[in-house]
């Protein structure tokens, strides 16, 4: 509880931030009620991001220096980073330091690649929002080969925390696709986690999903995610925090050998998992057997409603140990279930969940990085026609052109203020082009669609409205 109650400080102590930085307004805002954006669910949604800091404008795809991406995250203080251009940026990109918001969603016409990685690994970071970004892992040798990390427990030890990842397009990770070791309070929410490598690493094909375990771990919400052509760690979750259960949810599983695992660390498991409602689909790699659920005999799980395609699965919501399940299901879904079932889903934060039937339509109608490129839409249609391999798809060498196909970057629009919103946008909501300080000017009942960005900053009005236009429904 002594961490909990310190990350709600640094809330609070970001509000006072806010307050004396004159963006006027923001400190009125009730962070225990506002969530990250609306529709940020699960563990993360608390997270501040870089809310009432400055804009820091992306001018350039250089891998650092003046304008860069990697400047702006290696900044300090609360920031909104807000793009003027839309490319492919070479280079790995670091935070340092908490309370940021990238808001890949205001690039220009193509959308923000990045070829490399995105980690705030052992800086112990927290409160980071990140929205509508691809991460294109370069061909790596050895370990640690993954798109994100974020985690590690940092020079005060308090792990990393508050965070949100959501509609990112990640591949080519030659170890997990995400690293989130010793982190807390996270959601993954309607990302597109493609293509793992299976080869580079130095143990050999080691093409992973997503890994969250050791000390200060846990309280981790995944929903709405495709997970398409890894081998394994599908996920794995062994939350080592008490009252900080793991939950995986409407997500689509496609083309993968092994589900859920605790890889060793269930015997240090502090927290049960929840594993509901999520679509598994066969692929070629899947061949004789798929193994959903390695359950350790350290842990509980609820484990309920998941549907599994071609063969008689249906009508039982309840999974069995091997050998004891209904007669005549074919011998390729097999099941390591040594844990503890229990009869309800242990307490997380609300999600807004359909059945796995469901599920399946709205994450390949929504999921991943907006607009989306070649990758994220050749992986949809393997997903729907069960084709593709495990393995990375990429140009030999760097080509901006293979990445941009089909995407068209274009100008900014004008923001005389520099305050991260256009003139246009701000004169349609009653805003002063030339006031930057209306960024923190709070969204009162009525003024915003259904009130959906009531108590928002107008900024944030804007980013959010921004990225709810850019899913096409």
């Amino acid at each position: 509880m002594m961490k909990f109650r310190t990350m709600w400080r640094a809330v609070c102590l970001n509000m006072l931030l806010c307050l004396t930085s004159g963006v006027a307004g923001v400190a009125a805002v009730d962070a225990s009620q506002l969530r990250a954006f609306p529709g940020a669910e699960g563990w993360g949604s608390v997270s501040v991001g870089g809310r009432g800091g400055r804009v820091i404008k992306v001018t350039n795809l250089n891998a650092n220096g003046p304008g860069s991406l990697a400047e702006a995250c290696g900044a300090r203080g609360p920031r909104i980073v807000v793009f003027e251009v839309s490319g492919v940026i070479r280079g790995d990109i670091r935070i340092k330091e908490p309370y940021i918001t990238i808001a890949g969603q205001t690039a220009p016409g193509a959308g923000i690649t990045i070829e490399g990685i995105v980690s705030s690994y052992d800086h112990g970071v927290h409160d980071v929002i990140i929205r509508h970004l691809r991460v294109r892992r370069k061909r790596d040798l050895g370990a640690g080969g993954d798109c994100i990390q974020l985690g590690g427990l940092g020079p005060s030890g308090s792990g990393t925390y508050n965070i949100v990842l959501d509609h990112l397009s990640l591949s080519w990770g030659n170890d997990e696709v995400i690293d989130l070791y010793h982190s807390h309070h996270v959601t993954v929410q309607w990302c597109s986690i493609e293509e793992s490598d299976d080869q580079g690493h130095s143990k050999g094909a080691h093409n992973y999903g997503i890994i969250s375990t050791a000390e200060d771990s846990g309280a981790v919400s995944l929903h709405h995610n495709l997970w398409a052509h890894q081998s394994r760690r599908v996920p794995c979750l062994a939350p080592y925090r008490k009252s900080a259960a793991g939950d995986f949810c409407n997500n689509v599983i496609y083309n993968c050998r092994g589900g859920y695992s605790d890889d060793g660390h269930g015997a240090r498991a502090g927290s049960p998992v929840n594993l509901h409602k999520n679509y598994y689909r066969r692929g070629p790699e899947t061949q004789d057997r798929l193994y959903p659920f390695a359950l350790s005999p350290h842990m509980a799980y609820y484990v309920r409603d998941n549907y599994f395609e071609d063969w008689g699965y249906q009508g039982h919501p309840r999974h069995w140990r091997w050998g004891s399940g209904p007669a005549g299901v074919p011998r390729w879904i097999q099941f390591n279930n040594n844990g503890l079932e229990v009869d309800s889903p242990a307490e997380t934060p609300p999600i807004d969940l359909v059945d796995a039937k469901t599920a399946l339509d709205q994450v390949l109608a929504k999921a991943g990085c907006w607009p989306r490129d070649r990758t994220t839409l050749k992986t949809i249609n393997e997903v729907k026609t069960q084709t593709g391999r495990w393995g990375r798809d990429a140009p030999p060498a760097p080509d901006d052109d293979w990445f941009l196909k089909g995407l068209t970057p274009t100008q900014s629009p004008v923001d005389t203020d520099d305050d991260g919103m256009p003139d246009s946008w701000e004169r349609t909501h009653g805003l002063d082009p030339n006031n930057a300080a209306d960024a923190g000017r709070i969204v009162a009942a009525g003024d915003s669609p259904g009130d959906r960005h009531r108590g928002y900053p107008y900024l944030e009005f804007y980013l959010n409205e921004l990225a709810d236009r850019l899913v096409k429904h």
